[in-house]
């Protein structure tokens, strides 16, 4: 099937050919006699007379003029001439019609409108339709401006949302590193001075920022604030400052400890206190 398509497909390739095409229509016309007898004679003709007849009616009937040289010749002058001819019909209706425009301009210098003026109109009119044109135009340019615009407005409103996403992301670890909120529970505070031999322990309980060291008796006193609490997540550090209270019976003055520590894998924040007291924390439980 595809093979037969081919051949078919070939065909019509060829007949499309202007050249062939042209020599295949003036063939039939130059053997009009042939093709009557090919397309006329009977079955009936062909079996009393036999398929010589029709070849001998064939070969009578055509000769190399007609068969080759005429259609050759005629198919070359049609081809190569007829789009010559065709340019010349088209220049002549172009023609005609520019020479039936001037006509009737000659012809409307007698009517109502003298043809100065009708042409200053007419000229008037292009001048508009141009104007029109040109506004259409500049609309244009300007919606698309105004969709470049919006376009842009809707990316910067978008990065902002995006900004303040960030921002509020920003504010929430910002508060997180400065929450002391992260200290609430119960610890034990293990503490070492300079002149000290063995650690001391104490237990403490903090709460929003507040510092209780408990009591065996079960009762707590509020012992110190914590004031500027910072936690660096990067190095797992936290620093924070101590200030005893009047309610400290350990300290008469008004004390300030500095408070350097850093997060170990066990949780415990082990580091030192005025910079020259070891210290560590514990945690108990959660307040």
């Amino acid at each position: 099937m595809d093979k037969i398509k081919d051949i078919f497909d070939n065909i019509k390739i060829r007949l499309a050919n202007p050249l062939l095409f042209s020599f295949f229509i003036a063939w039939i016309v130059f053997n009009w006699k042939v093709v009557i007898i090919l397309i006329f004679s009977s079955d009936k003709l062909a079996e009393s007379r036999g398929f010589t007849f029709l070849i001998d009616s064939i070969l009578q009937n055509s000769t190399t003029c007609n068969s080759v040289i005429f259609p050759l010749i005629s198919s070359i002058l049609y081809t190569f001439l007829y789009p010559i001819v065709n340019n010349c019909i088209r220049a002549f209706y172009s023609w005609s019609y520019k020479w039936g425009e001037k006509w009737d301009l000659k012809i409307l210098k007698s009517g109502m409108i003298p043809v100065d003026k009708f042409i200053k109109l007419h000229d008037q009119y292009n001048r508009r339709i141009m104007t029109l044109e040109s506004i259409i135009q500049n609309e244009n340019q300007n919606l698309e401006r105004i969709n470049t615009i919006s376009q842009e407005n809707f990316t910067l409103k978008q990065s902002l949302y995006d900004v303040k996403a960030e921002k509020e992301k920003l504010d929430i670890n910002l508060n997180d590193l400065n929450n002391v909120f992260v200290l609430n529970g119960y610890w034990t505070n293990t503490f070492k001075e300079q002149n000290d031999q063995d650690p001391r322990k104490e237990k403490i309980f903090i709460d929003k920022g507040k510092y209780f060291i408990t009591q065996d008796l079960g009762g707590m006193i509020h012992a110190f604030d914590i004031i500027d609490f910072f936690y660096n997540r990067q190095s797992s550090k936290i620093h924070f400052v101590k200030v005893s209270t009047a309610d400290n019976v350990y300290l008469k003055s008004k004390t300030y400890l500095v408070n350097n520590l850093e997060i170990q894998e066990d949780g415990i924040l082990r580091g030192d206190e005025n910079y020259d007291t070891k210290i560590e924390y514990k945690k108990i439980q959660n307040s």
